[in-house]
């Protein structure tokens, strides 16, 4: 069946390039959740589109919008039930006649032949350069939580030296880890086996590390840690290099207790009622 499943991936792909909406849903099961990042390359964000009718709605969105949208997949991963496929993304505005490419990835889930959950990630050029070292963000005097800054700052290094185990030594054994809404493993992952789920999953696509920016401290618990992503597909030339921020909260134990994942510095600031 897994051949099947690339065949079927391919078809979607050659549907997708011809504008044919009604060959993109022959492969897609009736219940399916796709979520989509090509709105991000036009300045919006990812979306979740759910069954034929939202996936129509994503396609015509998108086709009206854009002269050409066009995906090539160069490489492509045979994991049975799921595809993984890498390649990139070139679009043209229709009113401003603006083209855009970028490397852009994807990830197919099937059952009895279908698409059952589709999710597309394009990379984003990293944000300007913060500053370096720890900053105070708030006005109202309260000492910053120095040991709660560095035990942020010692999980990123962790992650890199060690890996997942090491990084789980900062991470209490109830966390709820919150992917980006533009990631393509969304969700809530709780608990250790539950983190070393989503960073397996990515795993799969990226051999990433991260080197920390910036740590702001919020409050007695809660620190904003900004990373850059650095990742390279193992199987293809496709690569991220994307500025994220984590917003951590650190429980009385001085581990994380939950972290949820941004996509750039303003979004965490703003979850927090904080800005530039």
């Amino acid at each position: 069946m897994s051949q099947e499943n690339v065949e079927a991936m391919k078809r979607l792909e050659g549907a997708g390039n011809r504008r044919d909406a009604n060959a993109v849903l022959a492969e897609l099961d009736g219940a399916v959740e796709w979520y989509d990042a090509a709105p991000m390359l036009l300045g919006g964000k990812a979306t979740v589109f759910r069954g034929h009718e939202g996936v129509r709605a994503l396609m015509d969105d998108l086709w009206g919008t854009l002269d050409e949208i066009r995906v090539d997949f160069t490489e492509i991963r045979d994991l049975g039930d799921r595809v993984v496929a890498t390649g990139h993304i070139r679009v043209r505005g229709s009113a401003s006649g603006a083209e855009l490419e970028s490397s852009y990835g994807a990830v197919f889930d099937f059952e009895n032949g279908k698409a059952i959950r589709v999710r597309t990630y394009v990379a984003p050029k990293p944000s300007k350069a913060p500053g370096c070292g720890s900053r105070r963000r708030r006005d109202t005097g309260r000492a910053m939580s120095q040991e709660n800054v560095e035990l942020a700052r010692q999980a990123s290094w962790a992650w890199n030296d060690g890996g997942v185990d090491a990084l789980l030594q900062y991470v209490d054994a109830d966390v709820e880890w919150r992917p980006p809404a533009e990631s393509m493993e969304p969700g809530i992952y709780r608990g250790h086996d539950g983190v070393r789920d989503y960073l397996g999953r990515l795993g799969e696509i990226f051999d990433a590390h991260v080197e920390p920016l910036e740590v702001i401290d919020v409050d007695s618990e809660p620190v904003i840690s900004v990373v850059r992503v650095i990742g390279r597909s193992e199987s293809s030339a496709m690569e991220i290099n994307a500025d994220w921020a984590w917003l951590i909260t650190i429980g009385a134990n001085k581990k994380a207790t939950r972290v949820e994942t941004f996509t750039d510095k303003a979004q965490a600031l703003e979850a927090v009622g904080l800005r530039e």
